[in-house]
């Protein structure tokens, strides 16, 4: 199964939301099967993913400007 986890709301204005996600990757990943693909914007802060399986993935998405 794969799971998508959205992290544009993610941000240290939000502390505890960092945390949230790291929780939520650890229980999830102990669920054998499990792929967890996190998605957030590129250059903001978000959890250190390296302690997790490799079945955890981070694609940061660039963001422009609304004048272009």
């Amino acid at each position: 199964m794969r799971v998508t986890v959205d992290g544009f709301v993610a941000s240290p204005a939000f502390g505890g939301f960092i945390r949230y996600i790291e929780s939520l990757t650890a229980a999830l990943t102990a669920f054998g099967g499990v792929e967890v693909h996190h998605v957030a914007p590129a250059g903001q802060p978000f959890p250190d993913t390296s302690r997790f399986p490799d079945r955890v993935h981070v694609h940061e998405v660039p963001l422009s400007s609304p004048e272009g």
